[in-house]
């Protein structure tokens, strides 16, 4: 019988580090890991083939004018200004390029994840897996809020890898309902954070998840 929620294991391959699924891009998107047109790894978007400093820039929130719907309309939210995300199979979407947001600043990824609660784990031991099997070697928590049984909020940073992979900054949320983890996922380069971490913010709250039905 087929599972309704797919394991942790599968889905967070999923988020363009493992090999277990290859995403569904869009004609004409650059695939993730690989630079989206008009940015650097500085977190910077180009203009006219200079960099824009955004590193100083401390912008308001900007999300979609409308809720993007996912897995057969039972997700709702609006994401960051420009990010478009794109399912992969009915429990996970992202972003299949590195869209230019607030302020100039790039997203370097975002995506949406269904697994399968462990009422065993709380909320920090999931964000905890799903960093580590994705590759975030060494990434630390800056700062978590929420009681990590229904709710958790956390900034984690990621230090530059050892092959010159740039550092990064995460704003990461799951929300514990109905039996199932809804992990939101956004990255950018710690030099982009103070520009969108607002719209980052911003989004995950305005998340919406149907009930089951009855």
């Amino acid at each position: 019988m087929r599972t309704s929620i797919l394991s942790l294991s599968f889905v967070i391959a999923c988020l363009g580090f493992g090999p277990g699924c290859e995403p569904k891009a869009k004609q004409g998107t650059a695939t993730p890991g690989e630079s989206g047109s008009g940015g650097d790894e500085s977190g910077n978007a180009a203009n006219g083939g200079e960099q824009v400093d955004v590193s100083q820039k401390v912008c308001d929130a900007e999300v979609s004018d409308t809720p993007t719907a996912l897995f057969d309309n039972n997700v709702f939210l609006r994401t960051p200004k420009n990010v478009e995300l794109v399912e992969q199979n009915p429990f996970f979407a992202m972003t299949m390029s590195k869209p230019v947001s607030t302020c100039d600043a790039i997203v370097d990824r975002m995506a949406v994840a269904i697994v399968q609660s462990d009422p065993k784990k709380d909320l920090h031991a999931v964000a905890e897996n799903f960093l580590g099997a994705n590759g975030y070697t060494g990434a630390g928590f800056e700062s978590e809020e929420g009681d990590k049984q229904t709710n958790l909020k956390a900034i984690v940073s990621l230090p530059e890898g050892p092959k010159g992979e740039p550092p990064a900054k995460i704003w990461m949320t799951i929300t514990r309902k109905y039996g199932k983890d809804f992990v939101l996922f956004y990255q950018t380069h710690p030099n982009a954070w103070n520009a969108v971490h607002k719209s980052f913010a911003l989004s995950s709250e305005r998340l919406i998840i149907k009930p089951p039905p009855k």
